[in-house]
């Protein structure tokens, strides 16, 4: 595949995370950390947000990524702005929107993973899912 090792001299691997849930919304809340915490030596982070409340939390997901790109609820339109960023890997929170859903069936990066919010992530209608990130209990 595409996915090279980020480091110094290297392509960085660029990441994509998409929701219409970018705000004081549950999937907001765990997908800030998650966003923020990712090094930037070696991950370009782009997110994809479908229209929502514009609130603090939505102006900190939006900040904390290298790219933020506003998505409409056009299907065809969402589906060329995703596969124009070129992504290594697309994630999706399990608390998936309609379109998103839709979207994560056709595979607009080589690798696609669901990651856990309300702990249904093999349920979630999503498609197309290599991996799905769950927290460390411990």
């Amino acid at each position: 595949g595409r996915i090279v090792n980020g480091g110094e001299g290297r392509e960085k691997i660029r990441i994509g995370v998409i929701s219409a849930y970018f705000c004081s919304h549950p999937v907001g809340r765990l997908s800030l950390p998650m966003i923020a915490s990712f090094p930037r030596d070696k991950f370009r982070v782009t997110v994809f947000s479908f229209p929502t409340k514009v609130d603090s939390w939505a102006q900190a997901i939006a900040w904390s990524a290298d790219n933020y790109v506003g998505l409409s609820n056009d299907f065809v339109k969402a589906s060329e702005k995703i596969a124009a960023a070129n992504l290594d890997i697309l994630l999706f929170p399990d608390h998936s929107d309609p379109i998103s859903c839709l979207l994560s069936y056709q595979r607009l990066a080589p690798v696609q993973a669901g990651y856990f919010v309300r702990g249904a992530v093999v349920g979630s209608g999503l498609g197309e899912m290599d991996y799905y990130i769950m927290p460390e209990v411990g």
